[in-house]
C-alpha cells in the first residue's frame, strides 16, 4: 500500500480506529455513571423515631442520596417537612428553606424522584414537641 503526500497530513487508519474506540469507551463509561446513578437499590434506610421541635432537625442519608423519603408524623402537633435536592457537586451546600410541606398528625408524606438527589430533610413544629419516622430509600 502506497501513501501519496499531495501536501496534507493524514492520519493513518489505525490511529483513527484508536482515537474512535476510545471516544466509544468513553461515551459508555458516561452512560454506565447515569444508569447506575438513575437506578436504586431497593434499600430502606429507617431513622429512629425523631423527636422535632420549633428549632428543627435535619436528617440526611447514611451513605448515598435518597431517591425517595417518606416522613411519618407520630405527634400530637403539626410538622413542617420540607425535601431539597440540592446539587450532587463537591461545592454543595445548603439552600435556605423555601419550601414546606405540613405534615398533620398521624399523616405520612412521601416524595420520590427519579434518580437519587435528596441530600437531606429539614423538620420543624409549629409549636411543641412531635415525635417523626423518617425512612430513606436508595
Amino acid at each position: 500500500m502506497s501513501e501519496e503526500n499531495d501536501g496534507q497530513n493524514r492520519l493513518k487508519a489505525d490511529v483513527l480506529n484508536a482515537a474512535l474506540l476510545r471516544e466509544i469507551g468513553d461515551r459508555l463509561l458516561w452512560l454506565q455513571d447515569h444508569f447506575e446513578e438513575a437506578t436504586t437499590e431497593g434499600f430502606a434506610e429507617p431513622h429512629e423515631p425523631i423527636a422535632v421541635t420549633a428549632a428543627g432537625v435535619t436528617v440526611e442519608p447514611q451513605t448515598k442520596p435518597w431517591f425517595s423519603v417518606i416522613i411519618m408524623n407520630d405527634g400530637l402537633v403539626n410538622v413542617d417537612a420540607m425535601v431539597v435536592s440540592p446539587r450532587s457537586d463537591e461545592q454543595w451546600t445548603r439552600p435556605r428553606p423555601t419550601r414546606w410541606h405540613t405534615v398533620l398528625p398521624t399523616e405520612t408524606y412521601t416524595v420520590t424522584f427519579t434518580k437519587g438527589q435528596i441530600k437531606y430533610v429539614q423538620l420543624r413544629t409549629l409549636a411543641g414537641v412531635s415525635a417523626v419516622r423518617v425512612v430513606g430509600v436508595r
